[in-house]
């Protein structure tokens, strides 16, 4: 009798196998590949934070081979990629961008619907690397007005150096000196229709005004109404008046008018401060409204601050924000219009930040978001194309920018080129039309960088 023969469950796994094959291959040369529509990629983000880029992130979706990035209301994508990110770098200053991704399927013919979008923008500005001005700088200060930015140091031995920026040669160029220092190396500078500046000489303590008809500085009022070793010398002015604010054996307030010269508008013993024995020490100093404002600093069982407004004859106390312990270094008084705002680096490196207005100090320091722990020196407050803006130094001592929008701090980039600023150096910013200047120390090299 004869046996009948079957295949062997191998066998036939391996004929139905070449069997789907062929049939795949059958079907897809007469009908096209099969495969399933990817799934939609979620999660779509879009960076605001930088100048020259935007980065865009997204989950991936099952099913994809690659990812379609579109832009805007463009029908042909902007790019594909493999990866669940793309780098933008076609990207305009100063420009909001719209974004969508899909998923197309590992034979490129099946591709999901698009993502929801996501919006990226570009802050508009570029650093430029910074150019050194000086070496061995004792005191500097800047200022703009006029069409021109103009920068004050001191050097060793006496020597008062005065540039100024010109913007059709985009150059430093040498300003007329207005003489020497003598006992405080430290120097004042703003502009009030003309550059003013503060410095202690060997006449004592005079404020001199430039003349660009006689290319000379002259002296504002008698020179000498105070001692040369006057120090934490700050200059305000409006229409009228000049006022002049410094430390010598506590706060001291002086204004000049064209009519009756300098007078000092405070009693002379600190009225209206903490108690002498408590060594006040004057942190800051501008005008709020025409009235002479101030933040000063004393110990009361520990160190203390307050802000003042000056009311003749005497200092009222206009409080400051709470929680802030005082800071080892000058506190950034920046006013616009009837308000002020501050910034101040406190004792554990963070930066605290706050506006006063008709009486009250408001809270500004984010709750999330914001670094806690900065650079050394004290922040910088500047009114840059009608937004404030922040500088200060990150812990390894780079300067980063920040712009204060619809009640959010926006990073707006970073120099770290050649910038290592610490404790002993400091960080000032003025704005002079589509260009922020940021003056800076490094151990006692003074440099400047072009935000633009």
């Amino acid at each position: 009798m004869r046996t009948q023969q079957y295949p062997g469950p191998s066998l036939i796994k391996a004929s139905l196998a070449s069997l789907v094959i062929l049939v795949t291959l059958i079907l897809t040369a007469c009908y096209g590949t099969f495969t399933a529509t990817p799934a939609v990629p979620t999660g779509l983000s879009a960076t605001t934070d930088q100048g020259d880029k935007i980065e865009l992130n997204w989950t991936a979706a099952s099913g994809a081979g690659v990812y379609l990035v579109y832009r805007d209301n463009d029908e042909e994508a902007l790019a594909s990629t493999s990866m669940t990110a793309f780098i933008d770098t076609d990207v305009e200053a100063e420009r909001d961008y719209v974004y969508r991704v899909s998923a197309l399927d590992i034979y490129g013919e099946l591709e999901s619907e698009p993502s929801e979008p996501a919006t990226g923008a570009t802050y508009g500005y570029t650093w430029q690397p910074p150019a050194a001005l000086a070496a061995g700088v004792l005191d500097y200060a800047v200022v703009s007005g006029g069409g021109s930015v103009y920068a004050a140091w001191t050097l060793a031995g006496g020597t008062v150096v005065v540039k100024r920026w010109d913007s059709d040669q985009k150059a430093w160029l040498d300003f007329t000196s207005p003489g020497s220092w003598s006992g405080s190396s430290q120097i004042a500078l703003i502009y009030q229709g003309r550059p003013v500046m503060a410095f202690s000489s060997t006449n004592g303590l005079q404020v001199v005004a430039y003349d660009s008809t006689d290319k000379v500085w002259e002296t504002r009022g008698a020179a000498g109404f105070a001692a040369a070793g006057a120090v934490d010398l700050m200059l305000a002015a409006d229409n009228t008046y000049t006022y002049l604010a410094f430390d010598n054996g506590g706060p001291k307030l002086w204004r000049y008018g064209s009519v009756g010269g300098w007078g000092q508008l405070d009693t002379g013993d600190s009225s209206g401060l903490p108690l002498a024995v408590q060594t006040p020490v004057l942190k800051a100093f501008t005008l709020n409204s025409g009235t002479p404002f101030a933040v000063i600093e004393y110990t009361d069982a520990g160190q203390k601050q307050s802000s003042y407004r000056f009311t003749a004859p005497a200092w009222q106390d206009a409080g400051l924000l709470a929680g802030i312990d005082a800071p080892s270094a000058k506190v950034s008084l920046l006013p616009q219009g009837a308000a002020i705002y501050t910034a101040l680096r406190k004792a554990d490196n963070s930066i605290h930040l706050g506006y006063y207005d008709q009486g009250l100090w408001t809270e500004l320091t984010p709750t999330a978001g914001f670094p806690t722990a900065v650079g050394a020196p004290t922040p910088a407050l500047v009114y840059h194309r009608q937004e404030l803006h922040l500088l200060h130094a990150d812990p390894t001592g780079a300067v980063i920018a920040r712009r204060y929008r619809d009640s959010e701090w926006l990073y707006a980039g970073k120099n770290s080129g050649g910038i290592n600023v610490n404790a002993t150096d400091s960080i000032q910013a003025v704005s002079l039309n589509t260009r922020l200047f940021v003056l800076h120390t490094t151990g006692g090299t003074l440099s400047v960088s072009l935000y633009e």
